[in-house]
């Protein structure tokens, strides 16, 4: 049973989720989700969803965080920018989501090489 975060929006997954879906504050890109959106021409404004991304990698792997929670969290952003992808560019088959699905790897391990959490942080 799938359970909608406007129904119970108290549940621990849906509070990061929302924390997950938070705006972006500047228009910048880095030069990773550059490099992703010209790899992937086909996917319109992925390079949005590369950037909220790295943002959530930045709050997840650079802040100190006091429990064992951080990598339920990882877990967490994983399955969220998964989700967000099949559903905003309509994946329906295995081919198209296992190649984005390896982009994001790629793109998501040059996000966290420089990061001192690299061990918990890294991509499932």
């Amino acid at each position: 049973m799938i359970v909608e975060c406007h129904e119970t929006p108290d549940l621990p997954s849906c509070k990061i989720y929302e924390q997950f879906n938070r705006k972006n504050d500047g228009s910048s890109l880095s030069d990773e989700c550059k490099q992703l959106k010209g790899r992937l021409v086909n996917y319109e404004e992925i390079e949005y969803m590369c950037s909220e991304l790295e943002r959530n990698l930045k709050d997840l792997c650079t802040k100190e965080y006091n429990d064992d929670f951080l990598i339920y969290r990882v877990e967490y952003l994983h399955y969220w920018l998964l989700d967000k992808a099949i559903k905003k560019f309509r994946i329906g088959d295995t081919g198209k989501y296992g190649g984005l699905r390896s982009q994001f790897y790629r793109t998501w391990e040059s996000f966290i090489k420089i990061s001192t959490f690299r061990e918990i942080c890294a991509p499932l």
